[in-house]
């Protein structure tokens, strides 16, 4: 089952809490942009979107390597990932991060096919 809607999800808390973290991406201010709003936010629209051709794909793999390893440390009880969850949620979360008019919904969409499908929420 896919990730439709912007919820109190794991997927979702997870993504929202990783990208806003100032230690992390320090992409928004929780003030400026509230959980319940966030889902529709684009990558476009946050503070840490570059678009400037190859730079970007090279950018949006580090973002992608960056988010996971946050994941795995703060929202994996067991931190080890597959190598099949790793590739799956890297590659997707490469491709999300690339395109500026990507949602908050779309990583978190990626973060629960990953590890969450399957699980009941």
């Amino acid at each position: 089952m896919s990730l439709t809607a912007w919820q109190e999800s794991p997927a979702c808390i997870a993504t929202y809490r990783i990208l806003e973290n100032d230690k992390l991406f320090d992409a928004f201010d929780e003030d400026g942009l509230p959980f319940a709003d966030a889902g529709a936010a684009t990558i476009g629209h946050l503070l840490l979107f570059f678009g400037t051709g190859h730079e970007t794909e090279l950018r949006a793999k580090s973002y992608a390597k960056t988010f996971l390893n946050a994941f795995r440390k703060l929202y994996l009880s067991d931190s080890k990932l597959s190598r099949q969850q790793y590739t799956q949620a890297f590659v997707g979360l490469s491709e999300v991060f690339t395109n500026k008019d990507s949602t908050l919904l779309a990583i978190a969409g990626v973060v629960h096919a990953a590890f969450y499908n399957g699980d009941s929420e």
